[in-house]
C-alpha cells in the first residue's frame, strides 16, 4: 500500500514560515518570485525525469520521495544550516558524492559496521 503524503501543502505551509520567519541572521538569498509565490522549492520532477534518477543509481526510490520530488525537484538552502536537498539530477550515492564521511569499517569506532558501496543516497 502507497501513502500519499500531501507534500504540496506541507511544502508551502514550510515556505511561508521560512519566509515569514526570516531575521537578521538568517538573511539566505531569496528571489523576488519566491516572495511573490512564498514558494522555496522548486518545479516538481516529471515522471521521465524520475525515472531516469532511479536508473541512474540502479534503485526505485522509496515513494514518499517520488511524490516529494514530482512537487518540488529538490529544495533549497532555507535556513542557517546551508544544506540544500538535491533534485533527480544531483542525486547520487553518498559514497560516491562523499566518502570522506564515511569512516573506515574495522576501526574501533565502528569495529562491526560494513557500508556497501549502495548503502545511502544523497
Amino acid at each position: 500500500m502507497v501513502n500519499n503524503y500531501n507534500w504540496q501543502d506541507l511544502l508551502q505551509q514550510l515556505s511561508k514560515k521560512l519566509i515569514a520567519n526570516r531575521d537578521e541572521y538568517h538573511q539566505w538569498e531569496l528571489t523576488e518570485e519566491m516572495i511573490t509565490n512564498q514558494w522555496l522549492g522548486y518545479p516538481g520532477a516529471s515522471e521521465s525525469e524520475i525515472t531516469q534518477a532511479e536508473s541512474r543509481l540502479s534503485v526505485k526510490l522509496p515513494p514518499s520521495y517520488r511524490q516529494f520530488l514530482g512537487v518540488s525537484n529538490g529544495w533549497r538552502n532555507s535556513d542557517w544550516t546551508d544544506l540544500e536537498l538535491y533534485g533527480t539530477e544531483q542525486i547520487e550515492w553518498l559514497k560516491l558524492r562523499n566518502s570522506d564521511w564515511i569512516l573506515p569499517v574495522d576501526t574501533e569506532i565502528r569495529p562491526s559496521i560494513t557500508i556497501s558501496q549502495k548503502s545511502c543516497y544523497i
